[in-house]
């Protein structure tokens, strides 16, 4: 591979890979009319891949922006408790007043389109942790997505892109006021009035009087009173439980227990448990999932995962998640329960859409065993390969499978560099050791 390209390629100079994606699709679009359904399907992915890769362009301008706004303009004084925005991760909240558009859409031109590739991107803020009772900071998050179509106005054709970033007080800049104080955010504490000094006065000396002798008047027996205690504040762990909606965690089995680390408390409950610590505040688990199951076994808060983060949630029909300090856990219902730990892998792979993205579930287990102390982690359409010497790489479609073949990163090539894109009318994808093509008309080429 020419040494130009490569040392452009690990600089990942997207700016002119996005000009190189709008050039000449509509040749491999003709090409492709006689291929077998294998084919077509695998041609589908490459170029849902392409467009992607322009649409996350689109998004991450928008982050971009999102990040260098002020904290303060960002954020909203008067969150509204309760309402929900469906772009937000669940358990954060939304906070409406920000001075990004809601929506705005974006035209982009593609040559592989009869029309230009029509980017629609919504924009939503909320607090990712509200700030807890004594604590002046909160922080928010930012989450950009967007939608489009391969076809323009064919449903089966649309695909929905996220992106999101976490915004956090800059130096030198104040918190807004509506962050101070107890969660949902209380009023700031103002400061004393300004008054000015009073003048002094001058008196002349009193003449001295006579002093009449006082009148001596019994005081009455004062009448005792009696002192209401004030009740005592339940715990987080016990407030958390007051709340109606976890009911269904039925009645306390034992007493609340610290001991965790950083000063983290429990307590266990018929149908799960609460978790609390500081930092995070309490999360309930509920007893008997296979989140909860392998949690436990793994060595609960001590062990892989950390702290839960945020509690269970369905993200789509028979599918769930739940965050934990070191990562995340997914379920879909005929598939399996995965863990995707933090790193390069799962940063590149939440960048690219997630679970809900065109690359899908994690349907693997992080390998560790690759050469030269690399790893890699399979999902429904993509593996996604690092090694301590390249950079997180999704390799997909029927470039993935020649990969396949060839003995993934044991083979001629090595490890993959960054994400494929379009190199006149083929989609290239760059290796350590040389590159594929691949084109409707011609299929894949290892060079």
């Amino acid at each position: 591979m020419p040494s130009a390209l490569l040392e452009r390629f690990l600089r990942q100079d997207k700016g002119t890979l996005l000009i190189e994606a709008t050039i000449c699709v509509g040749v491999a679009a003709v090409f492709g009319l006689g291929s077998t359904s294998a084919t077509v399907a695998a041609n589908k992915v490459q170029r849902t891949s392409a467009n992607f890769n322009i649409a996350s362009q689109v998004a991450q301008g928008a982050l971009e922006k999102a990040k260098a706004t002020p904290w303060q303009q960002l954020g909203a004084d008067n969150p509204m408790i309760g309402i929900a925005d469906p772009l937000l991760p669940p358990g954060v909240e939304s906070a409406p007043k920000g001075i990004l558009p809601s929506k705005k859409t974006n035209p982009v031109q593609n040559s592989a389109q009869s029309s230009p590739l029509s980017l629609t991107t919504s924009i939503a803020v909320g607090w990712a942790q509200k700030p807890a009772a004594g604590s002046t900071y909160g922080s928010k998050i930012v989450v950009v997505t967007t939608t489009w179509y391969d076809t323009p106005g064919d449903p089966k054709t649309m695909h929905t892109a996220s992106q999101q970033a976490t915004i956090t007080p800059g130096v030198g800049e104040a918190p807004p006021a509506g962050v101070r104080g107890i969660a949902g955010g209380a009023g700031a504490v103002a400061p004393p009035p300004t008054t000015a000094a009073p003048m002094p006065t001058y008196t002349a000396t009193p003449v001295p009087t006579t002093t009449p002798p006082p009148v001596v008047v019994a005081s009455p027996t004062p009448t005792p009173t009696v002192t209401t205690p004030a009740p005592t504040p339940l715990s987080p762990i016990d407030a958390k439980r007051a709340d109606p909606n976890y009911n269904w965690l039925g009645a306390a089995t034992g007493a609340e227990t610290g001991g965790l680390p950083r000063g983290g408390r429990y307590r266990n409950y018929q149908n799960g448990q609460i978790i609390w610590q500081a930092d995070i505040g309490a999360i309930a688990m509920r007893a008997g999932t296979g989140f909860t199951v392998r949690f436990n076994n793994e060595g609960g808060v001590s062990g892989t995962f950390g702290y839960p983060v945020n509690e269970e949630a369905l993200i789509q029909s028979g599918a769930t998640v739940q965050t934990f300090e070191q990562g995340q856990m997914y379920y879909k219902s005929g598939c399996c329960t995965t863990w995707v730990p933090n790193g390069p892998i799962r940063d590149m792979w939440i960048n690219n859409g997630g679970a809900t993205g065109w690359q899908g579930f994690p349907t693997a287990e992080v390998n560790y065993n690759l050469l030269n102390g690399g790893k890699a982690q399979g999902f429904e359409n993509s593996g996604i390969f690092w090694s301590p010497n390249t950079p997180a790489s999704i390799v997909n479609g029927a470039i993935r499978n020649q990969f396949n073949n060839m003995g993934y990163e044991r083979g001629p090539l090595g490890y993959p560099l960054g994400v494929e894109y379009w190199w006149g009318s083929y989609i290239r994808h760059d290796f350590e050791n040389g590159y594929m093509l691949w084109s409707a008309a011609r299929g894949v080429e290892v060079h």
